[in-house]
């Protein structure tokens, strides 16, 4: 299913399962994804968010971002 913009929907995540000391931490960055229902792009920057006020905030890097 395609959620239009704003709203914002992942689907089936594929990642790696070999064990390492981030697993932990990889754990929780995918759950709280899981979680975000709302996309926001303001210039290099893009923040999801959830209903119960949750935000991720990623910055653009590299070629055109900071």
């Amino acid at each position: 299913m395609d959620a239009p913009y704003p709203w914002f929907e992942v689907g089936a995540l594929a990642v790696t399962r070999r064990t390492c000391p981030q697993m932990p931490a990889e754990r929780r960055f995918l759950a709280a994804l899981g979680e975000m229902s709302q996309a926001e792009v303001s210039g290099d920057i893009l923040i999801l968010r959830n209903a119960a006020g949750g935000e991720m905030v990623f910055t653009a890097t590299g070629p055109g971002g900071r």
